[in-house]
């Protein structure tokens, strides 16, 4: 195994061999400051700025902040140096060495990723890729025994991953009692408390590479064109060709089977060039976000199963269910407003109105049943309605757009997986007028032939449905 960003310059230079999986769907690689420095918040405050890093990463590091004085040091002198203060930011892993700073300074540092510092600090294309991918030599590649003896290997890894994200602290004592006590560098701390939170930390990284329900370890090849292409590019421009390093055959999805993971994470991308976007226009000033919810229904944060669902599928930086974690992962205030079950109507439309600075106002599906829906609905302004919800609020507020996000989500999943719309027969399970009603109507004005199944449909009538449909949703 090894970084993307390591291996992929080398096999431009003609290495055999190829990415066949990744355990980590993005980079752990970041720059920590010390407590209290946010000068690598903004473009013009790392002049100047003293950075440690290993030699592996210096020049990444000067391509991504080019205004800074990057140092080379050595593994074990890092640490150190910002502890003491020698420097001002350390190149480390966010997987372990964070957690190690953070408990001899006896606070949280400031961390950026790689590809932030580069939204940041003016070079957009920044993209690392997938950490601890693994390779395999073309030569085995090619072999059928080979081949199989690759995915078996590859199956057993990822299942060992869903045991590691299903029950954590039991993989944490399993990687104690296969470490030998006292064999470890100052990048780490010998002991069940920090192990667990590295291997969970580890596991937040595991959960990106989810490209299917039940795939993990799968690697887009959009992602990994992208950050391939930036990485070659200092040997491009000497004259230096390179060929392709991504095998795509061994462990990648059912071309039938596919999800929204690789269009969010690309929707996210956008997002977070957004959102530096609009911070530096407001000179420093991020755009913000108010959820309200209402009692414990609507699946969020409040939800029954929140925690087990952070848990087990998105990390925390993209999870549904810790949408200030995600937003400030992107660069955006998220400020969330719980209300009891037993909140009126008027209660509900008087917190909607009381946010008019933020940007964005979202109302968390489903409504308790004595909540007026049109009441509180039109009670967003529309410049706010960040769920273009506004059609659940019917004549109230003037002429609707009829379109909500979670069915253009579901047709931007469909283009990016190559599935044609126009002519086929879709089934829509669920009439729910916040995604089933709508995506129906959608789908209709694409020429889809659509039926609708609900909880009224018969089991015998949904087997003849699915049976027939070219599309399931």
């Amino acid at each position: 195994t090894q970084e993307q960003n390591v291996l992929v310059p080398l096999i431009h230079q003609g290495a055999a061999v190829r990415a066949v999986s990744a355990m980590f769907g993005s980079s752990p690689l970041c720059l920590a400051a010390r407590p209290g420095d946010s000068r690598l918040e903004t473009a013009g405050g790392a002049t100047g700025l003293r950075i440690g890093a290993h030699e592996d990463t210096s020049e990444l590091i000067r391509r991504i902040v080019p205004n800074s004085t990057v140092l080379d040091v050595e593994r074990t002198e890092k640490l150190r140096m910002l502890i003491s203060g020698e420097i001002d930011a350390v190149q480390v892993y966010d997987v372990m060495e964070t957690k190690r700073l953070s408990n001899a300074l006896g606070a949280e540092l400031p961390v950026y990723s790689f590809n932030r510092l580069g939204r940041i600090h003016g070079n957009q294309q920044v993209e690392l890729g997938y950490a601890q991918t693994i390779f395999a030599p073309c030569s085995q590649l090619s072999d059928p025994a080979h081949r199989s003896v690759l995915v078996d290997f590859l199956r057993a890894t990822y299942q060992g991953w869903w045991h590691s994200i299903t029950t954590p602290r039991e993989a944490a004592e399993a990687v104690m009692s296969l470490q030998e006590t006292g064999r470890v560098t100052d990048h780490w701390e010998d002991s069940e408390e920090f192990t667990e939170w590295s291997v969970r930390a580890c596991n937040e990284y595991v959960k990106t590479t989810r490209r299917a329900p039940s795939l993990l370890g799968s690697i887009d090849p959009l992602r990994w064109e992208k950050a391939s292409k930036w990485l070659v590019e200092p040997l491009e421009k000497k004259g230096q060709e390179g060929g392709q390093s991504l095998d795509t055959s061994l462990w990648q999805p059912r071309p039938q089977d596919f999800s929204g993971y690789d269009v969010a994470a690309r929707l996210s991308e956008e997002t977070e060039r957004r959102a530096t976007a609009i911070r530096e226009k407001r000179g420093g000033k991020r755009a913000k976000l108010t959820v309200v919810t209402i009692g414990t229904e609507p699946l969020g944060e409040t939800h029954s199963d929140a925690e087990r669902r952070r848990q087990l599928f998105s990390p925390a930086w993209a999870s549904w269910f810790d949408k200030k974690t995600t937003g400030a992962s992107l660069g955006i205030d998220v400020e969330h407003v719980c209300l009891p079950s037993t909140a009126s109507t008027e209660e509900v439309v008087a917190i909607l109105r009381a946010h008019p600075h933020a940007d964005g106002v979202q109302l968390m599906w489903p409504l308790p049943p004595h909540v007026d829906r049109q009441r509180v609905y039109g009670a967003i302004p529309v410049d706010q309605d960040v769920d273009d919800n506004a059609f659940l609020a019917g004549g109230a507020i003037g002429v609707p757009k009829g379109v909500s996000v979670t069915p253009t989500a579901v047709l931007m999943a469909l283009e990016s997986g190559g599935v044609p719309v126009n002519g086929s027969h879709v089934l829509v399970i669920g009439r729910s007028p916040l995604v089933g009603t709508p995506l129906a109507r959608m789908l209709e004005s694409k020429g889809a032939t659509v039926s609708v199944a609900h909880s009224q449909t018969s089991l015998e009538s949904l087997k003849a449905l699915c049976g027939q449909a070219d599309v399931i949703i």
